[in-house]
């Protein structure tokens, strides 16, 4: 023992000489430490983070409490190498956590002290983004469920200490970004088949100290063959007994790390944790960006999304852009019931959307949202006005847009041609309320689309053209595709103009035959 503590002293006296020291040499101290902590750890010489010593009763002896302290010298040193991207502190750091879990009175992850030590320092490393997608997450955090899970856990502690720890704006905002890019970066199972593959195996009755799942039999069972017995003679009753004491034993009890569940719970309250930290709005752009995809198909529960979504979709403009897809999903496919949606929606119609880099997502979105062919005609017709009244100050790929929109929506509400058909003095006297943000009281179905005889004149061809198929709609009229026409742009339609062939163009044009006129100097020299 006394040579390996000399190999301690002098290890981390050369990790201390500074930063000049070349990684090779780095690498080959840290993990030389390693080994002999090991030996230390699986012999049960010294307690730490969940690892018993043979002897937890006795007062611990100098030399145990000089291990410990030398150990925890050991994790600062080495978490200084994680913070500065070195993949050789992880293989250590990771190899180390598997030695004090396989030596822990679980045999399992029974605690994530290491790892919450991870996590915390990742928090603060200023490449986080590369190197957590780029190493950890592909080596270690996506490959091993059981790092996964309790990463997901250790975030979750970071987070809540983050909230009652002092600090600057700045050091805060920065701290937040790392946060989000730990969690969108982690990879979440689909099934728990996908749950297979883990750091440390897990044996029939082993897990951490989370919550259990029984499974196979039924309490109810129990309880009628209990109810049977009491109608026979007492060896029925026995013999009923002791089946469901058997039975109880067969119980088998899966560990947090291979249930699915447990997964999308943890999942979801580090999530709603996270959401009151002091966002920034472009923290929450980020989130709500990220929220239909990658976070609410993993959620138990997603509605308990719905106050933080609505809140964010009243604050109107790209935030309320990026929360309308999620909040569209949480309304159709697990109930929400948002009656100001259509309100909320006919409010982000404007003419500024056209120039949004949101556009293309936003229409679609639209697009959605007005596909039913329940909706009133009146909501139906305000949605098609404020688009074409928006279109008159709208670049020309918008008014191509529009007007392949509004021609689908009469196709799928008839009931609204009269905006079309209606002439007169409709145009000069317009029902139409521009300033209403209620769509069921914007006087739109009593109106015109008058704005559809101005795009008739645009100046651009494409647009006046196509604003020509409002003349024949029947039955036989096809739909317009809309994904064609969401991908125009200025660029895309100067190309088309200029590959364009044009026509041959006959000029007047006649051949001279003298290089200068009469009167000019050199008059009268002729061409051969």
């Amino acid at each position: 023992m006394d040579e390996r503590c000399a190999d301690i002293k002098l290890a981390l006296k050369n990790l201390k000489k500074g930063v000049s020291i070349d990684d090779s040499f780095v690498s080959e101290q840290l993990n030389s430490l390693r080994v002999i902590f090991t030996y230390f750890l699986e012999n049960a010489v010294f307690s730490r983070y969940g690892v018993k010593r043979q002897t937890e009763n006795e007062s611990k002896s100098e030399v145990t409490i000089w291990l410990e302290e030398k150990f925890d010298l050991f994790l600062k040193l080495l978490m200084v190498s994680v913070t500065n991207n070195k993949r050789f502190a992880l293989v250590i750091f990771f190899k180390l956590l598997k030695v004090e879990v396989e030596n822990s009175e679980a045999k399992a992850f029974s605690n994530v002290p290491l790892i919450t030590m991870l996590v915390r320092n990742l928090t603060s490393n200023d490449k986080l983004e590369t190197f957590f997608s780029g190493v950890v997450a592909v080596d270690y955090v996506n490959v091993y469920h059981d790092v996964k899970y309790y990463v997901i856990c250790s975030i979750k502690e970071v987070v809540q200490n983050m909230k009652s720890r002092e600090g600057g704006e700045d050091e805060r905002s920065f701290e937040i970004d790392n946060l989000l890019t730990l969690l969108t970066s982690i990879h979440y199972p689909e099934s728990e088949a996908d749950i297979a593959k883990f750091l440390v195996p897990i044996g029939e009755g082993e897990g951490g100290n989370f919550d259990y799942e029984n499974e196979n039999e039924n309490d109810d069972d129990d309880e009628n063959d209990d109810f049977d017995a009491e109608s026979g003679d007492g060896k029925k009753r026995k013999k009923s007994k002791n089946n469901s004491d058997s039975r109880r034993k067969k119980k088998k009890h899966i560990p947090s790390v291979q249930r699915l569940s447990a997964y999308r719970s943890k999942f979801g309250e580090t999530w709603l944790a996270f959401l009151k930290l002091p966002l920034s709005p472009r923290q929450h752009n980020k989130v709500l960006s990220f929220l239909p995809q990658s976070i609410i198909p993993h959620l138990n529960e997603p509605l308990v999304l719905a106050h933080y979504l609505t809140l964010s979709y009243s604050v109107g403009g790209a935030t309320a852009l990026n929360a309308l897809n999620s909040l569209f999903i949480l309304m159709t496919q697990h109930n929400l019931e948002y009656p100001k949606f259509y309100q909320s929606l006919y409010a982000l119609v404007d003419c500024k959307m056209f120039y949004s880099k949101h556009r293309t997502r936003f229409f679609k979105l639209l697009n959605i949202c007005l596909s039913s062919t329940h909706l009133p005609a009146y909501v139906v017709a305000s949605f098609m006005k404020r688009m074409c009244r928006a279109s008159l100050n709208a670049p020309a790929s918008g008014c191509l847009f529009t007007i392949a929109f509004v021609h689908n929506l009469l196709l799928r509400h008839s009931e609204c041609g009269v905006l079309v058909d209606r002439n007169g003095v409709a145009e000069l006297n317009d029902q139409f309320d521009p300033e209403e943000s209620d769509p069921s009281k914007s006087g739109a179905l009593n109106s015109s689309l008058w704005e559809l005889k101005a795009l008739k004149k645009h100046f651009h061809a494409d647009v006046s053209k196509l604003a020509f198929v409002f003349d024949k709609i029947d039955n036989k009229t096809l739909p317009n595709d809309l994904d064609e026409h969401l991908a125009h742009s200025y660029k895309s339609l100067f190309a088309s103009a200029i590959q364009a062939r044009g026509g041959s163009v006959k000029l007047a044009f006649a051949k001279p035959d003298v290089l200068f006129l009469d009167g000019d100097l050199g008059g009268g020299m002729r061409m051969k």
